[in-house]
């Protein structure tokens, strides 16, 4: 990403940003997430320095589908503990979601259009024709996706930012704040970013596992999904199920999560995530 970046030695992390603000929030849910999270030794204007965390990456765990059964149990016991809030603070946290998902993903969404000269319209992408995304959005029920439920929350949950070590969880890359809430945020975006990441994870990114071909008659795209992830996304919706979760909810949220972070990332990558959201978004929303 442009904006952050990342430095190793002596064993110790160093995570910069050109957002001071990030950096004194990131300080600030360390000590709300404590144990769940590595220990902030050293905070500066642009960076924070940490220990670093011996373990396995979740993402290349050799046990991955058994490990993340137990992730699943113990964020469920342990970590998305759920916050009971008075009904005037739950309305505006319900305003907050709305913000969050509507608001957000639509600034983000120009952002990418100005910033790749592209404008909404319907296309072809993989031999299907697509809707507008104004139209997309139109169909979304706003209100139900913005019933969130208040817990202890992560921000950033995919398996590139969890170690694992003797059944022992450390989590990295913790969001800064969900609307400048940083006790609680929506569990539905946890588990929204955890699917997100078993459908198109880091390996793929760093391995150039994708592919785009931008043709205005019909745009292409195609990329790598191991067996591994396909199995975990099994998993995952079935605990989904399980606990009574809204699986479509979920679904939605992981489009506008590809179709929210697409300008933040380089071309063509960038155009790769916006259709990728568009098409998924479409998948969902039109059948």
């Amino acid at each position: 990403k442009y904006d952050q970046g990342i430095y190793f030695k002596n064993n110790k992390v160093y995570k910069f940003f050109t957002n001071p603000t990030i950096v004194e929030k990131r300080f600030i849910r360390s000590g709300i997430l404590t144990e769940f999270v590595p220990k902030i030794l050293k905070k500066k204007k642009y960076l924070y320095v940490y220990d670093y965390i011996p373990g396995e990456v979740m993402s290349s765990s050799k046990n991955k589908l058994n490990n993340f059964k137990y992730l699943l149990k113990f964020l469920q016991n342990k970590f998305w503990i759920k916050k009971n809030l008075p009904k005037k603070k739950y309305l505006e946290f319900q305003s907050k979601c709305s913000s969050f998902y509507y608001e957000k993903t639509l600034s983000r969404i120009n952002f990418l259009y100005e910033k790749n000269n592209l404008r909404d319209k319907v296309e072809m992408i993989n031999n299907k024709k697509i809707n507008k995304i104004s139209n997309l959005f139109g169909k979304i029920n706003w209100q139900n996706l913005s019933k969130g439920v208040p817990v202890n929350f992560h921000g950033d949950l995919h398996f590139e930012n969890i170690i694992i070590k003797r059944n022992k969880f450390k989590f990295l890359d913790w969001r800064e704040d969900f609307v400048d809430l940083m006790d609680y945020g929506d569990i539905y975006y946890d588990l929204a970013k955890i699917n997100h990441g078993l459908i198109l994870d880091h390996n793929v990114i760093s391995s150039s596992g994708y592919q785009i071909e931008n043709n205005p008659k019909n745009i292409k795209f195609k990329f790598y999904q191991s067996k591994k992830n396909m199995k975990c996304q099994k998993i995952l919706f079935e605990f989904i199920k399980k606990n009574n979760f809204d699986e479509k909810k979920v679904k939605i949220l992981t489009s506008l999560i590809f179709l929210n972070i697409a300008g933040l990332h380089h071309y063509p990558y960038s155009l790769f995530l916006y259709y990728l959201g568009k098409f998924t978004l479409n998948d969902i929303i039109e059948t």
